[in-house]
């Protein structure tokens, strides 16, 4: 749980550092979890396979310290909510 109160985890925390997209895109689906990733390719697999009911938030930014990633995040789940 994060300090914003969010259920979050990391494809490492679950053994999946090593995972493909398709099998993180299914874990998500099935633990109804949003993905949020640097990759574009996430958003292909989406549109190509209908999964209407995932969502998934691309970070177009890279090399953010830890604190402006989290305020990024928090302020796209805040304008989406």
């Amino acid at each position: 749980m994060s300090q914003q109160g969010f259920d979050t985890i990391h494809v490492c925390e679950i053994g999946m550092w090593a995972a493909e997209d398709p099998e993180i895109i299914q874990k998500a689906q099935e633990e109804s979890r949003i993905i949020i990733t640097l990759d574009a390719d996430f958003h292909s697999i989406l549109a190509l396979n209908d999964f209407s009911a995932l969502s998934v938030i691309r970070i177009r930014i890279e090399r953010l310290r830890a604190l402006a990633l989290t305020e990024l995040i928090l302020d796209v789940i805040r304008q989406c909510q």
